[in-house]
């Protein structure tokens, strides 16, 4: 598999409809790589997948910044890639998948002929095998086709030409449905890869924009979220979960916000759960399935993009089921400057929860 998939990348780089790029003025790195994957064995419902060690190619197109806005300049003139990757899991319950993922990939050292990155990014996959309870029940991981899929790798580059290097990393992904269809165990995957990058100017103009010194500033931001999950693969009724959520954030620098808020949740599945719970006695006052949470979180901010991370703990949370504190992950988007949308995960112990789709608003609190 290892030579069939290096022939693959081989011929991917030289044919692909990407080569056109070469003719650009612009500094494009396209590239190619074999994946080599070991699949984590995260639950006791996945043992009968243990071994199994997914083979892939991956090919990529990278923008390298210059300068144009001003965000390149604090990381260092990061690139902007889009990855397509093709994972074989040799596993008849998982078959193949194929994802697309948008990406940074930030510099942290580059010289004559070495390169260092580590590269973020998130999109979508597509699985040929997935759950069915008659006639593919070993994969309780995936049961939806479509799944989202977050990755991140540190990449070593080395230049054996002006315009050709050597490529190693090493790399995490994860897929998950968030819920929206049961079971989702969801695949982790830690991976080494190994290829060739083709850069189409090999030495690029960096653009130095003089700005005025820092200074932090404060604001409040207002949204609500949606989202659609199911129980469990025998319950095919689908519900919503929604929120609404304020939150007072700090800039800490160019690249870094502090948030803490407060949120409200109401999750429609909570009705079933309670109701179907055999601890609880139907004719006495069942407890509120709303609950209140407080948070606190960082923003990672790229101009307009925005990853952001928050932990938070149940303040108000009368049915006690799942844990007492959860997870969020998402891209939040500034449509304008005091507008924006955001995709989150949410989770409980690591574990998926929802997707939520936001719409919100930034208030300027101090300039």
């Amino acid at each position: 598999m290892f030579s069939r998939s290096i022939a693959i990348l081989f011929t991917l780089l030289c044919f692909t409809p990407f080569a056109s790029l070469g003719q650009s003025s612009k500094p494009f790195v396209i590239g190619a790589s074999s994946q080599h994957a070991a699949l984590l064995i995260h639950s006791p419902r996945m043992e009968n997948l243990r071994g199994t060690q997914p083979q892939g190619v991956e090919i990529n197109i990278q923008l390298q910044t210059t300068g144009s806005s001003e965000w390149h300049q604090d990381y260092n003139y990061p690139r902007l890639g889009v990855s397509l990757l093709w994972f074989d899991y040799n596993n008849p319950s998982l078959g193949h998948s194929f994802a697309i993922s948008p990406y940074v990939s930030k510099p942290f050292h580059r010289s004559e002929h070495h390169e260092l990155h580590l590269r973020v990014g998130t999109g979508l996959a597509y699985f040929t095998n997935r759950y069915d309870a008659e006639r593919n029940p070993e994969n309780e991981t995936i049961s939806n086709r479509l799944n989202a899929t977050m990755q991140a790798r540190l990449d070593y580059d080395y230049k054996i030409r002006h315009n050709l290097s050597l490529n190693a990393g090493l790399g995490f992904h994860h897929y998950s449905n968030g819920a929206r269809r049961k079971p989702n165990l969801g695949l982790n995957l830690p991976t080494l890869s190994v290829g060739v990058n083709y850069y189409t100017l090999p030495l690029f103009t960096t653009t130095q924009v003089e700005r005025e010194p820092f200074r932090a500033h404060t604001f409040i931001d207002i949204s609500g979220s949606i989202g659609v999950k199911r129980l469990s693969p025998e319950h095919l009724e689908k519900y919503s979960a929604r929120s609404f959520s304020i939150a007072f954030g700090k800039q800490l620098n160019r690249k870094s916000n502090l948030i803490t808020g407060i949120e409200g949740f109401h999750d429609q599945s909570l009705y079933t759960v309670r109701n179907q719970d055999p601890t609880l006695d139907p004719e006495s006052s069942l407890p509120d399935v709303r609950r209140v949470g407080g948070m606190i979180g960082h923003e990672l901010v790229m101009g307009k993009l925005i990853l952001e991370t928050h932990l938070g703990l149940y303040l108000y949370r009368p049915y006690k089921v799942e844990t007492f504190y959860y997870e969020r992950l998402g891209v939040k988007y500034l449509i304008t400057n005091n507008i924006f949308t955001a995709i989150d995960l949410k989770a409980h112990g690591g574990s998926a929860n929802v997707v939520e789709f936001r719409l919100g608003s930034r208030l300027p609190f101090t300039k």
